[in-house]
């Protein structure tokens, strides 16, 4: 019973807390926050506004563009990628296709197959 929560926090002592030195892991602790913006002065009252000045002469037409050339026509889609193995029953052991695994065996049992286990 010595060592219970209630009887640690009835125990508590009258100071006030101390944050632990967390050594490294200081830099997740979070920022203080930052110290209010000092409020900005009043702004002068604006002058007033100077009669607008006479609309300018509209400029000239501009010439028509130029007809844009033809697209080049579009690229042959590239060739459809091998259809992937058909899936092996649960627990069925197959040889792994990740690249940087090729030839270890692998085991799938409740689910599909990753894509990254895919033939590249």
């Amino acid at each position: 019973m010595n060592n219970s929560p209630t009887r640690r926090l009835r125990s508590a002592p009258s100071s006030p807390p101390v944050a632990p030195d967390l050594g490294r892991r200081r830099h997740f602790i979070r920022p203080p926050p930052a110290p209010p913006p000092a409020p900005a002065p009043a702004p002068a009252p604006a002058p007033a506004p100077a009669p607008a000045p006479a609309p300018a002469p509209a400029p000239a037409p501009a010439p028509a563009p130029a007809p844009a050339p033809a697209p080049a026509p579009a690229p042959a889609p590239a060739p459809a990628p091998a259809p992937a193995p058909a899936p092996a029953s649960p627990g069925a052991f197959i040889p792994c296709q990740h690249p940087c695994k090729q030839g270890e065996l692998s085991v799938w049992t409740n689910h599909a197959p990753p894509a990254m286990m895919t033939p590249p």
